[in-house]
């Protein structure tokens, strides 16, 4: 018998200033409003800093070392990998429901956001990390994080 991969729960996750700017708040009340269901949670750096440190600490001395806004990609990945769920960043204006994107991957799907043509890319990657979503433990974020610690350690 073999088993059925995981849901990614519902769950949305941001991280970001404390406390947000008053277009971000009315930003997140929009993805609150499209998704009433859904959990939320917000985590501040502090919070970064204990998801990394108590689950990853083998990251953690990576983690000490790097600029702001690499401590944020870091601590959302940790965050999907330790509890699933959707990853956005606060600067999404929510004009619908995510779930029937979600719905279509099925159990085990991980979903990454494509870059909008107006966003620049650097070595043709048209992959970014202001929406993610995966089921907890989906393997795609360990190694993104182990990925991540080589190429920092090797600046």
């Amino acid at each position: 018998m073999q088993d059925t991969p995981p849901a990614i729960p519902a769950v949305f996750h941001q991280t970001g200033p404390t406390p947000l700017p008053e277009w971000a708040e009315r930003y997140r009340d929009t993805l609150r409003e499209w998704h009433p269901l859904w959990g939320y949670r917000f985590w501040t750096d502090g919070d970064l800093e204990r998801i990394v440190r108590d689950h990853y600490p083998w990251l953690w001395d990576t983690f000490r070392r790097c600029a702001i806004i690499q401590k944020a990609d870091l601590g959302r990945y940790c965050i999907l990998h330790r509890h699933g769920g959707v990853y956005c960043d606060t600067d999404i204006y929510w004009r619908g429901p995510l779930d029937p994107v979600l719905e279509r991957g099925g159990p085990g799907a991980l979903w990454l956001a494509h870059s909008p043509l107006t966003l620049p890319t650097d070595a043709g990657h048209d992959i970014t990390n202001y929406l993610m979503a995966s089921p907890a433990g989906h393997p795609f974020w360990l190694e993104a994080l182990r990925e991540a610690q080589r190429r920092l350690d090797h600046k």
